[in-house]
C-alpha cells in the first residue's frame, strides 16, 4: 500500500514538472510576440559648421521616438555629436555598434560625414540611414552597399520644382554660386541642365571652397553685381548665404535668389528681413499637416530643413528593426507612409522615399508656400 502511494506521488511530481515544461515555452512565445524594444543611434552634428542642420533633424527624430514610446513600446535614441568631423563620425559609429549595440543608426548631416559611415555600416552589419543627403550624392561604392539608405529629398523632386520656378519667374539669365563638395556640384549640374532645356543663359559660375569661403563669396557677389542675372542659384551654408545677400544689399543688386535648404537658418542668422524679400528655398513637401503642428507644439519653432526627414528616418528604422529576427538585409520588404513621402524596400539605388519638393519663402519671419507669389 505504501509503495502504491509512493508511485502516485512520483507520477504527480513528474506531471507537475511536465506541466512546467509546457507552460514556460508558452510564456516565452508570448514574450516573442510582444513588440521588442528598439534602440537606435543618432550621429548628429551638434557642434561645428553643420550644427543648425544637425539639431533640426535630431529634433524630428526625438519627436518620433517619443511617439513610439507613447504607443507603449520601449524605444531609445542614443545620441553622439560628430562635431562636423569625419573622424568623430567613425568613432561614434563604432561605439554605437559595439558598446550600445543599437539596431540601426541615423546620421551624416553633410555628405562627407555620411560617406565616413557607409563602409562601417557594412563592416559592423548595422543599417544606416541619412535623412539629409539625396540619394544622387552617394558615391558609387555607397550605391552598392546594402546596409545604407537615404531618405533625403531627391534631386529628381528638386528638379521639377526648380523647372516650374524658372518658368513662373520668366528667368532668362542666371548665375551659380556653390560649395565645392558633391552636394554643391551635383546641384549646380542639375540647374545647368534645367537652364539648357529652358534656354536660360548661365552667365556666371562661382565655386566656393569649404574652408576660407568669405573672400570667395565676396568676389562672387561682385561679379554677379556686374553681370546682373535675373536669378542666382545658391548652395552654401547659412552663414555663406547671408554673406552673399549682404553683399548684394551693399551693391544694390536685387536678383531673385533660390537656394537649397538653408533659407530659414540664414534668415534667422542675418536678422534682416529686407535682405530676404526675394529669397526662396527648396524643401520637402509635407504630406502631413499634423506633423508640423506637433513639432511646433514641442519645440516652439517651425519644422524646416531636415526635421521631417529625421522623423521619418526613425520610423523607417523602427520597422526595419522589427524584421531583424528574420532578415537578410538585401531581401527585406516594408513600406512606411511618412511625412516626406512613401518609404519602401526593396530599393535598387539606396533611396527609400518617393516624395516631392516645394519652394518656400519667408513672410513675417516664417516659412510659407511661395506658390501664390510665383504664380505656380
Amino acid at each position: 500500500m505504501a509503495m502504491h502511494r509512493l508511485s502516485w506521488f512520483r507520477l504527480a511530481v513528474i506531471g507537475f514538472v511536465c506541466a512546467l515544461a509546457v507552460v514556460k515555452p508558452l510564456s516565452l512565445l508570448a514574450d516573442d510576440l510582444s513588440p521588442r524594444p528598439i534602440k537606435l543611434g543618432a550621429i548628429v552634428s551638434l557642434t561645428g559648421d553643420a550644427a543648425l542642420n544637425g539639431q533640426n533633424w535630431l529634433d524630428g527624430a526625438r519627436l518620433a521616438i517619443e511617439e513610439i514610446q507613447a504607443s507603449g513600446r520601449q524605444a531609445q535614441l542614443v545620441v553622439e555629436d560628430d562635431g562636423t568631423a569625419p573622424a568623430r563620425v567613425a568613432s561614434s559609429f563604432i561605439k554605437l555598434a559595439t558598446i550600445d549595440k543599437v539596431d540601426g543608426i541615423i546620421g551624416g548631416t553633410w555628405d562627407f560625414l555620411a560617406e565616413t559611415a557607409y563602409p562601417l555600416a557594412r563592416q559592423y552589419k548595422i543599417p544606416f540611414i541619412t535623412p539629409t543627403n539625396p540619394v544622387e550624392v552617394l558615391s558609387p561604392s555607397a550605391r552598392k552597399n546594402a546596409w545604407i539608405f537615404s531618405n533625403g529629398m531627391s534631386l529628381i523632386s528638386e528638379r521639377k520644382a526648380i523647372d516650374k520656378f524658372i518658368l513662373s519667374q520668366h528667368i532668362s539669365s542666371l548665375a551659380l554660386v556653390f560649395v565645392n563638395v558633391p552636394y554643391g556640384t551635383l546641384h549646380a549640374e542639375l540647374v545647368r541642365q534645367v537652364a539648357k532645356e529652358r534656354g536660360v543663359n548661365v552667365v556666371l559660375e562661382s565655386t566656393v571652397t569649404y574652408q576660407g569661403f568669405q573672400d570667395e563669396i565676396k568676389l562672387a557677389a561682385l561679379r554677379i553685381s556686374q553681370r546682373r542675372p535675373d536669378m542666382v542659384f545658391v548652395v552654401l551654408s547659412y552663414a555663406g548665404v547671408d554673406l552673399l545677400l549682404r553683399e548684394f544689399e551693399r551693391s544694390h543688386t536685387e536678383p531673385i535668389v533660390l537656394m537649397t535648404h538653408t533659407l530659414k537658418e540664414a534668415y534667422d542668422f542675418g536678422a534682416s528681413p529686407k535682405r530676404y524679400e526675394r529669397a526662396f528655398g527648396l524643401f520637402p513637401l509635407f504630406e502631413s499637416v499634423a506633423f508640423a503642428q506637433k513639432f511646433f507644439a514641442k519645440f516652439k519653432y517651425q519644422p524646416y530643413d531636415y526635421a521631417a526627414a529625421g522623423y521619418d528616418a526613425v520610423n523607417f528604422m523602427a520597422q526595419l528593426a522589427d524584421k531583424r529576427v528574420q532578415w537578410r538585409i538585401d531581401n527585406i520588404s516594408l513600406t512606411y507612409n511618412g511625412v516626406t513621402g512613401r518609404h519602401a524596400l526593396p530599393t535598387v539605388d539606396r533611396g527609400v522615399v518617393q516624395g516631392s519638393a516645394v519652394i518656400l519663402t519667408i513672410a513675417h519671419g516664417s516659412l510659407v508656400d511661395a506658390s501664390p507669389l510665383t504664380g505656380k
